[in-house]
């Protein structure tokens, strides 16, 4: 069932399939004031699909203003920490009073 939400965070209309097996109870679902939680009234939906009818916001929304999920190590370009790690890290070090 194809669904179009106006994101919360673009404000731009964002249209999504959403897989259902109850479509009429999607749709009244969607015309509540106040509807049942999304994950008890969809338990099977992805989270994805679920975060859509909530907010209408897509991965590539969340990843436009958050970024990826898990960057590649390769494309971080923070130097490596010099400081020490492990319980005994610091040992030794001046702390300002």
């Amino acid at each position: 069932m194809e669904v179009t939400m106006i994101s919360l965070i673009t404000g731009q209309a964002n249209t999504r399939t959403i897989e259902t097996d109850d479509p009429d109870r999607l749709l009244r679902w969607l015309q509540e004031k106040d509807p049942e939680h999304i994950q008890r009234a969809f338990p099977n939906m992805s989270p994805d699909d679920r975060e859509f009818l909530i907010s209408g916001t897509t991965p590539e929304d969340w990843e436009l203003v958050f970024g990826p999920d898990d960057p590649d190590p390769e494309d971080i370009d923070e130097p490596p920490c010099d400081r020490p790690e492990g319980p005994h890290a610091n040992v030794g070090m001046e702390t300002a009073p």
